[in-house]
């Protein structure tokens, strides 16, 4: 009924559906699947994650703004404007391992990706929070400045509190596809390569608001970048990928065979001949 991304529960009325987007933005589509999709766009572009109620002729909804939303016929009253900086941290670290020495800046556990992190943490252990999220990962999310940042393999990036699990802030970039890598902190930023079929990003956020400071393009598919993140060397974000292209995406050449999907990272004799391993450094400034 659209394809629009979301992670909210529809509220299905007689004709149509009513719900809301990770762009922020809330939908009523026709069941029919014919006919215009009425929308309207929240103020700051959070997204909407929880179902929308419908009473009396109104459709009331919250947004990861922090604003109720109340739609009605002939309704005027203006957006809100201003910011509740929902993003800033509440409840600092009150655990002994506060330092940043001890951040978990990497899901690989160091600059040397050996999955080590000796911080001398013994048992027993207890839980102090547990926190529902939608969507799909495979490795460790990263910690950094009291908050902790995960990745999911369809698009979203998302922060909470580390000490008790509260959303901070999350951004949804489109397009991605099984698109593992966990974010990299280092220096209040978040490195994330985001791969999909039709294009491919490094993404470098601010690591306490989820701004996007910046992005740039690198070749290659999803099948190779499941599992590496960057590393940073003084300024540079040093990043290494391979450049095969798959499906319609496919380069036109004489005895490349097209492939549609390959779910692989190792070596692997069906990867396209365009599969060529490639270095590339980025200014993180």
């Amino acid at each position: 009924l659209g394809g629009r991304p979301s992670i909210a529960p529809p509220i299905l009325l007689r004709d149509t559906a009513v719900y809301g987007g990770l762009d922020g933005t809330l939908y009523v589509v026709p069941l029919s699947g014919n006919g215009k999709v009425w929308s309207f766009k929240t103020a700051f572009g959070k997204a909407i994650s929880a179902p929308a109620a419908v009473c009396d002729g109104r459709i009331y909804f919250g947004c990861e703004d922090g604003y109720l939303y109340v739609l009605g016929a002939g309704g005027k009253a203006p957006l809100p404007s201003k910011d509740l900086q929902l993003w800033k941290i509440r409840s600092p670290l009150t655990s002994k391992l506060t330092e940043p020495k001890y951040d978990r800046f990497t899901s690989f556990g160091n600059w040397a990706n050996t999955n080590v992190d000796v911080q001398g943490i013994r048992p027993p252990f207890k839980i102090n929070w547990i926190r529902r999220y939608e969507g799909t990962s495979k490795h460790f999310s990263t910690f950094g400045a009291g908050r902790i940042y995960t990745h999911t393999a369809e698009g979203q990036i998302f922060a909470v509190e580390q000490e008790t699990g509260r959303l901070l802030w999350r951004k949804y970039f489109p397009g991605v596809h099984i698109s593992y890598t966990s974010p990299l902190y280092c220096k209040e930023r978040l490195l994330v390569p985001q791969a999909g079929l039709e294009k491919c990003r490094l993404r470098c956020l601010d690591a306490a608001t989820g701004k996007l400071l910046w992005e740039a393009p690198f070749a290659g598919s999803p099948n190779w970048n499941r599992q590496l993140p960057p590393i940073v060397h003084k300024n540079l974000a040093i990043y290494m990928f391979g450049t095969g292209r798959y499906g319609k995406y496919a380069p036109e050449g004489a005895g490349e065979k097209k492939i549609d999907w390959l779910f692989e990272h190792q070596d692997n004799p069906n990867f396209p001949q365009s599969h060529k391993p490639l270095l590339q450094a980025y200014d993180i400034d």
